[in-house]
C-alpha cells in the first residue's frame, strides 16, 4: 500500500530474466524481484511554541502537508471573561 507520509520501497532478487525480465541487463525488473519491502515514514505533529501569550489560542488554521513539510497559518484570538455581581 502507499504510504500517507512518504517512504521507500526496496525490492531484491536476481537480475536472472525471471518473468519477463532481461537477464543480465543491469536492472532488476518487476518480475525478478523475489522480495519487497514498503517502509513507511510516520510524522508526528505537535506543539513547538505557543505564539500566543496568556489564555488565547492559536487559531490553527489551513493546514496542509507537502512532502515533509507542514505549512499553516494560525492568528491569535483572545476570550476576554469579565463576571459581575449584584450588591
Amino acid at each position: 500500500s502507499e504510504c500517507s507520509s512518504g517512504g521507500m520501497i526496496i525490492s531484491s532478487g536476481l537480475d536472472n530474466g525471471d518473468g519477463g525480465g532481461i537477464t543480465a541487463n543491469g536492472q532488476l525488473e518487476s518480475g525478478e524481484a523475489d522480495y519487497i519491502t514498503t517502509y513507511c515514514s510516520n510524522f508526528v505533529v505537535s506543539v513547538v511554541a505557543d505564539i500566543c501569550d496568556g489564555i488565547g489560542n492559536s487559531n490553527l488554521q489551513n493546514v496542509t502537508a507537502l512532502d515533509t513539510r507542514l505549512f499553516f497559518s494560525a492568528g491569535c484570538i483572545y476570550t476576554f471573561i469579565t463576571s459581575s455581581s449584584r450588591i
